[in-house]
């Protein structure tokens, strides 16, 4: 739906409830942990798909993984989740805002996959999290803003900017992004502020 993704990418499809589509809340942890089993049952069943499906129950958002068997793609299935849905008007919004922003994350999805880095169920990091990294880096650069004297910035400095945030510099145990507004805050752990650790030179917070 936002045009983001890689020829290898799977499929990802939700199935929700005409509750969860009306508003209903979708806090039924339980009740969706044995959807999935009942669905893993239901693709062997009927030789839906090649192998044995993974399912993976104890993700933040708990999904079934198999491959198709008549089209060979690797699909991922959830239920009664609406927030990739929900998310896509967003996504779409920061297209139109960071022309950059399509390519980067191309070439940073196609990155993580050739180190096997691009499932988060495994501990790598997933396309949602690679958006809105990007955006944030964008929002904040002044290569950028076209306002700015550094506008006219080629890819490969974004891409080497890109890498260099958040490999080097970012402080991930203090900070976290903010896309709306955009900026950085403190990690928050008990209520208190954490350590004084303030982000890299450059990095607004606020």
């Amino acid at each position: 739906m936002t045009g983001l993704y890689l020829p290898i990418a799977d499929m990802d499809l939700v199935v929700c409830s005409q509750q969860i589509l009306q508003g209903g809340s979708e806090d039924q942890r339980l009740k969706i942990k044995k959807t999935l089993w009942k669905f893993r049952d239901f693709l062997q069943k009927y030789g839906l798909c090649k192998g044995i499906p993974t399912v993976i129950a104890h993700a933040k958002v708990p999904l079934v993984k198999y491959i198709d068997k008549e089209t060979g793609l690797n699909v991922d299935v959830s239920f009664e989740n609406t927030s990739g849905i929900k998310a896509i008007p967003t996504f779409l919004a920061w297209k139109d805002k960071h022309p950059w922003m399509p390519i980067l994350v191309m070439v940073i999805k196609q990155f993580l996959v050739m180190r096997g880095y691009n499932e988060p169920v495994n501990g790598g990091i997933g396309s949602f999290t690679v958006i809105c990294l990007v955006v944030s880096m964008l929002e904040q650069s002044p290569h950028t803003h076209p306002d700015s004297e550094e506008a006219r910035v080629s890819l490969g400095e974004l891409l080497m900017e890109f890498l260099d945030l958040y490999g080097n510099r970012f402080n991930y145990h203090d900070v976290a992004i903010r896309l709306n507004p955009p900026g950085y805050v403190r990690k928050v752990c008990k209520s208190t502020v954490a350590a004084s650790v303030l982000p890299p030179p450059g990095l607004r917070i606020s």
